[in-house]
């Protein structure tokens, strides 16, 4: 054979392979695009899911998976009437304690007063009335229920130790005074913000 035949037969093998190897080039390209939108729509479907059944923890979550579950926290209750006596302030007793509310939860001032041991409700009406311009909704409402009159049967006396609390925001101008009026209160003023976003 001459030398031009053979140099011809291999460049049509190379272009032979070259075409073949686009071929599976592409194909892997293709399956690798699937692969990738199928993911994606499992991320999709992960994001409906948590949004209609709300997210767990991811430790919760691989917990469940793996069959785990916690042993280093226990189930019982955290205050046992025999070992530890309850806090001062136990939000969830409102709820519980069906003899000062009847059937349904009406909270007054005299409720929240004798729950307002600390005095940290008191605190955070005074610290609401320092900055009266620059409330949001909830913050706002807070002050006017304080204003507001009604025709419950509450003594005046609970409403005006929040109307006095709030007076003294409204005279100082100043959410330092209100630290030094009520004392009790441990928490910080950032902590008890984030209490009122909360809800």
């Amino acid at each position: 054979m001459s030398p031009h035949w053979t140099l011809t037969a291999l460049l049509i093998l190379l272009l032979v392979g070259v075409v073949k190897a686009g071929y599976l080039f592409l194909r892997l390209a293709i399956l690798a695009g699937m692969g990738l939108m199928g993911m994606y729509l499992m991320h999709k479907l992960a994001q409906d899911y948590n949004k209609i059944r709300g997210p767990m923890k991811a430790v919760q979550a691989a917990g469940r998976l793996l069959g785990i579950w916690k042993r280093s926290i226990p189930d019982e209750a955290m205050f046992t009437p025999l070992h530890d006596e309850p806090p001062i302030f136990d939000p969830f007793k409102i709820f519980d304690d069906k003899s000062h509310f009847g059937d349904h939860l009406h909270p007054t001032f005299d409720n929240v007063l004798k729950f307002d041991q600390n005095e940290c409700t008191r605190r955070l009406v005074c610290q609401l009335a320092t900055r009266k311009q620059r409330l949001n909704q909830n913050e706002s409402t807070i002050l006017k229920l304080i204003k507001m009159k009604t025709n419950q049967k509450e003594s005046n006396l609970a409403r005006q130790v929040f109307e006095e609390a709030a007076n003294v925001g409204y005279k100082s101008k100043d959410p330092k005074k209100c630290q030094e009026v009520f004392k009790k209160c441990r928490f910080t003023d950032k902590q008890m913000q984030r209490v009122i976003r909360v809800f």
